[in-house]
Parts: C-alpha cells; sequence; structure tokens
C-alpha cells in the first residue's frame, strides 16, 4: 500500500479531530498500519459491543464442527429439551438454531428495551425461550440480543466448557488471541451478545479470518467455513465456521517507523506477517 495514503489517513483523523481508540490495517496478511490514541495503546482492551454476537456466532459454528452440535437445522427446542418452557406454538416448535444465527427466529423482542429486561431478570435463558412468537422463523429480521445470548448458553450446556474456556481452546489459542475479558450473565454465562472485550490486533485477526473465509494462514486451516443462507432474499450468506487444524510458530518481520507526538499516539507503520 501507498505510505503516503496512509500517512494522509492519519492526518485526516487528526484535522478531524475524529475520535479513535486504535486503527489497524492489514492487507494480504500483514499490518500495514497500526495506531493508538492516547490514553489507549496496544495492550488495551476494548469493549467490542456487538462483535460479541459474530464470536457467538463463530462459536456455534465450532460446536457444530467438534460435534457437541449436530447442525443449524436443529431445532431450538430440541436444543433446550431439559427445560420447561412457555409459550410454545407451531411457530416456536419450528424456530431452528439456524434462525438464532440470522436473527430471524420470530420472537417478539424489542431492540434495547427487551434486552434491558432479560438483563434485570435473574436467569436470561429462560427469559429469552418463554417469548411468544410474533412472526413465523425466517421470515422476518430483527435485532436480537437475547437470541445471541442462547448460542453462548448452547455453547456451555452442550460443550460442557465455560463458553470462555471453548471460546480460548477452540478460536482465541489457535488465533494467538490470549488477553480477553468477557462479561457475563447472572449464572455465570458469557453474555453472547455483548461485554466481550479484546485488544485491537486480536479484533484484526477476527475480521481477517472472515476476509480468508474461516482458514488461518493459507494451508493450514484454523477454521472451515459453512454456510447458513439468510432468509432475506438476495442478501448475503451468514458464516459459522467450525474448527479443523490449529498448530505452529509465530515468525515476523519487522519494519518500523514512528512518527506523531507522544501524547498524542504512538503509531507504527510496519510490514508483519501473521504465521503460526
Amino acid at each position: 500500500m501507498d505510505s503516503e495514503q496512509l500517512a494522509r489517513l492519519l492526518e485526516y483523523v487528526d484535522e478531524r479531530d475524529i475520535e479513535l481508540r486504535s486503527l489497524v490495517i492489514v492487507r494480504n496478511g500483514y499490518i500495514v498500519l497500526e495506531t493508538y490514541y492516547y490514553p489507549f495503546y496496544a495492550d488495551s482492551e476494548n469493549r467490542v459491543c456487538s462483535v460479541t454476537k459474530s464470536i457467538a456466532s463463530a462459536l456455534v459454528g465450532v460446536a457444530i464442527g467438534q460435534g457437541y452440535i449436530r447442525g443449524a437445522d436443529d431445532h431450538v427446542l430440541d436444543l433446550f429439551a431439559d427445560r420447561t418452557i412457555s409459550n410454545v406454538d407451531p411457530w416456536k416448535e419450528s424456530m431452528k438454531l439456524e434462525h438464532l444465527l440470522t436473527m430471524s427466529s420470530g420472537m417478539d423482542w424489542s431492540h434495547l428495551e427487551s434486552a434491558e429486561q432479560m438483563q434485570a431478570s435473574e436467569d436470561w435463558a429462560p427469559f429469552v425461550l418463554d417469548r411468544p412468537m410474533s412472526s413465523a422463523p425466517g421470515t422476518t429480521w430483527n435485532y436480537h440480543e437475547g437470541g445471541s445470548h442462547l448460542l453462548s448458553v448452547l455453547v456451555q450446556e452442550k460443550s460442557g466448557m465455560s463458553t470462555l474456556d471453548f471460546a480460548d481452546r477452540y478460536l482465541f489459542h489457535p488465533l494467538g488471541i490470549s488477553s480477553v475479558r468477557w462479561g457475563a450473565d447472572p449464572n455465570g454465562i458469557a453474555y453472547g451478545g455483548h461485554w466481550l472485550h479484546l485488544r485491537s490486533r486480536d479484533m484484526t485477526k477476527f475480521g481477517y479470518l472472515y476476509l480468508q473465509d474461516g482458514v488461518w494462514d493459507g494451508a493450514r486451516s484454523c477454521l472451515l467455513t459453512r454456510f447458513v443462507p439468510r432468509p432475506r432474499a438476495g442478501s448475503r450468506p451468514t458464516l459459522i465456521h467450525t474448527m479443523a487444524t490449529s498448530g505452529g510458530s509465530l515468525m515476523t518481520m519487522t519494519i518500523t517507523m514512528r512518527t506523531g507526538t507522544a501524547s498524542k499516539r504512538s503509531m507504527s507503520c510496519r510490514t508483519k506477517r501473521w504465521l503460526w
């Protein structure tokens, strides 16, 4: 990439006083720009908000690949067969894991309001599962924090590990991600809709994994990719990643140039390849 264009980008951010914590750009597996804005730095763990939902979705894919869950066609009521669930009707009986992954479950849910009610409850999973249905599954997209949390509940219940331990073993560790914080519900289950904290570079790794269709480091596949179609016509498929193999060692070649004012920004333009 043109280093002058990257420098202009940083000038643009400074001139307009755009509030950033960090900026990391990767091209073809190389970090070409990495900058942090005071008081944040490379090891700062940032709350990644609803990107947490993408992590929860990926973990379900891993659980499918590991055999803990049969597949996205599993019915939700069957996955929670040990629970007594309210407001069961034909629509809820037809709801599948795929619908939770694509936010098309059909459950009655109001963004923010319902999430606040869930967080105020003593047990989040039944709060979500007991919701009445407002539409047939797969017909309507509706932003649904509760559905994303059910994904985390499933990962923990089916694997016998905490969601965070499962993520460490099958996703974070293979990607070289070690600095993670993840808030949990009253039962200690990581909140699948929010509250995950990651370092900026680790966020970049996860994003790059998606760009590579779930393959990490070329020939050594870290995650296999499966596609679950979204219910809306003409939209892109939802990626569900499943674990295949991991391993290897880190090798880097770094060329660093520093610029800017230390109190304002710590910046590196570097050539670095992630090799695990």
